[in-house]
């Protein structure tokens, strides 16, 4: 069995660089090709993303915790292990090698877990909320407006 990307087809993406296509869908981050694949409701993680870089990600049902759950266990072994060697070990090269295993360890497992939670999550763009919400607002208060004046208009007509 082979694992060939989504992109690799005979008709090329619109929207896309078609030199990045395959990389992008193949790591989960070409957004439509997810929304695609899968639906909404199935989604574990809610993602807020608020601009270029607050994101708030949090996990939906239990299939969700499950997921944030085991991705946490995987942090104890990575804490355990740097404990019970800087105590044996204060100085040296093997406190140096294994301060900089433990870091690299922290790094992949911080980018691997948020990796796969952006990657299954529903994606809700906070500022485009905002901005619609605010679009919403203008167009009432410009119709508001311009009933205002038909008011005006017909009490001065009224009036006349």
């Amino acid at each position: 069995m082979t694992c060939a990307p989504v992109a690799l087809r005979s008709r090329p993406q619109q929207g896309l660089d078609h030199s990045l296509a395959p990389s992008l869908v193949w790591f989960g981050l070409d957004k439509r090709a997810r929304k695609s694949a899968v639906p909404a409701q199935v989604r574990p993680f809610i993602v807020y993303q608020g601009g270029v870089l607050p994101t708030t990600i949090i996990p939906r049902g239990w299939k969700g915790r499950g997921q944030f759950a085991a991705w946490l266990a995987l942090l104890a072994p990575l804490l355990v292990w740097p404990a019970n060697l800087f105590q044996t070990q204060r100085s040296g090269t093997d406190f140096a090698t294994g301060l900089f295993l433990f870091l690299m360890g922290v790094i992949v497992w911080l980018v691997a877990g948020l990796w796969w939670m952006l990657a299954r999550g529903e994606v809700i763009r906070v500022t485009e909320i905002k901005r619609d919400k605010q679009h919403a607002r203008r167009k009432l208060a410009v119709e508001l407006e311009r009933k205002r004046e038909r008011e005006r208009e017909r009490e001065q007509g009224q009036n006349a």
